[in-house]
């Protein structure tokens, strides 16, 4: 049988609380009914947990003195009225009849309601709310509604969210991977400094992006073909899987490591910061490396089945990897192959005898260019 302990360490049999009791912590999960026992109204509890509650349909008789409650998978929840005021933290994850946020106490500060499902609107949302999640929660259109205190916003995989308008302006972080029907960025706060968009399919520009984004991750923006609008700030970024990125113009100035793996699109590198020292890329079309900056360090080319030349490789490259790129067939004198990294010894020297004829193939034409020329003035 389950039992409780109060805080004088008296412990009780769960369906005999006595009316007064008080506990730091209560657990009346997987629990049997409709709604809360009428004695719980008369008892002092700070954490109470009533998950997989599947028949409560009320919130009706919770205790005095609540700070935290975890409703988690209380699928019969259609209403958070009851919540007594007070209340810090409110978790209502997979609570899939939920349909609004009326009755939520204004001073909760943290708010997760992941797979809500059934929720349309942030109307009623807590206004001391600091912190929300989101995730999942696939009727959501609109994040309007939302309190101005909010700093943190977790709306990951909102299938339906088309709509940045309403974000309260003083947001630092805002999570919107895997919002597929997304399709612009207009709305979304100058404050906000993380910016994840993973998997956000209907994205085709970052015009909206705020200014201050310093972290900012890309990965499977598939309809994405630039990188114009890119936030100055940000010093490393992730566009993994950016199959239309055909462009890396409007790279950030101040950029130092970006990561363009299968970025099938890429037919050159022109565009690249000076300031990027290292550069993860597969999959392009690129055929050399012309485009690097003087000051990259190391970069790493991964199954570039198209790569032919390390040509545009600076002189002061320290690491150049070439895992899969099997057709290189070209690689410059000034590149020692101590810094070359995942091509055969045997393969390299190929490269290098390549070179060696490519130069003198190059000189030769120069020296008969310049007889034929001395021909033509001495006649």
């Amino acid at each position: 049988m389950k039992t409780c302990t109060d805080v004088n360490g008296n412990v009780y049999n769960i369906n005999n609380i006595p009316a007064g009791a008080v506990f730091n912590k209560l657990d009346l999960s997987q629990m049997d009914f409709t709604e809360l026992p009428e004695v719980l109204s008369t008892c002092t509890v700070k954490n109470l947990k009533i998950k997989d509650c599947y028949s409560l349909k009320s919130l009706k008789n919770l205790p005095r003195g609540l700070k935290k409650l975890d409703c988690t998978r209380c699928s019969s929840l259609t209403s958070l009225e009851g919540i007594p005021e007070g209340l810090s933290h409110l978790c209502c994850d997979l609570c899939t009849s939920l349909t609004s946020l009326k009755g939520c106490p204004s001073s909760v500060k943290k708010l997760s309601l992941e797979g809500c499902t059934s929720l349309e609107s942030l109307e009623y949302c807590p206004k001391n709310l600091e912190k929300l999640k989101l995730i999942r929660c696939t009727a959501i259109t609109s994040l309007e509604g939302l309190s101005e205190k909010v700093t943190d916003i977790d709306c990951h995989s909102c299938t339906n969210l088309k709509s940045l308008k309403g974000c309260p302006e003083g947001l630092q972080i805002l999570d919107c991977g895997g919002c597929v029907s997304l399709a612009s960025l207009e709305g979304c706060p100058e404050s906000v400094k993380v910016l994840w968009l993973n998997n956000c399919y209907s994205l085709t520009s970052l015009k909206g992006c705020p200014k201050n984004v310093e972290h900012l991750c890309l990965n499977n923006c598939i309809s994405l073909t630039s990188l114009e609008y890119c936030p100055e700030k940000i010093k490393e970024l992730f566009a993994m899987g950016c199959t239309s990125l055909s462009s890396l113009k409007g790279c950030p100035k101040g950029l130092e490591e970006l990561w363009i793996l299968n970025c099938k699109s890429l037919a050159s590198l022109e565009g690249l910061s000076e300031s990027v020292k290292r550069l993860f890329c597969s999959g392009g079309l690129f055929t050399s490396l012309k485009g690097l900056p003087e000051g990259i360090e190391k970069v790493y080319c991964h199954d570039c089945k198209l790569l032919t030349s390390l040509e545009g490789c600076p002189k002061g490259i320290k690491e150049i990897s070439c895992l899969g790129c099997n057709n290189i067939n070209y690689i410059p004198d000034y590149i020692p192959n101590s810094v070359i990294r995942n091509l055969t010894k045997g393969k390299a020297a190929l490269c290098r005898a390549n070179g060696w004829i490519k130069n003198k193939k190059a000189k030769l034409k120069t020296k008969f260019a310049a007889i034929t020329n001395s021909i033509t003035h001495t006649r």
